[in-house]
């Protein structure tokens, strides 16, 4: 798994932009959640990776009596 990246592009005269890469599901609004505090949200744009839900791995232990 890719780790979790935000790349963030400033252009004069522009909006602030945030990208997030290396992230399933939900977990881009948490690492972006503390950036979107010091202003407005003005487009928000899921990718195709928001859709996706994130591995989890469950492991079940039997035993016989």
């Amino acid at each position: 798994m890719q780790t979790p990246t935000i790349i963030i592009t400033l252009e004069l005269g522009q909006s602030i932009k945030a990208e997030v890469k290396g992230v399933q599901g939900e977990g881009c609004k948490a690492l972006t959640k503390p950036l979107a505090e010091l202003g407005t949200v003005e487009n928000f744009t899921p990718k195709p990776e928001f859709y996706d839900q994130p591995i989890v791995q469950i492991n079940t232990l039997t035993q016989s009596l």
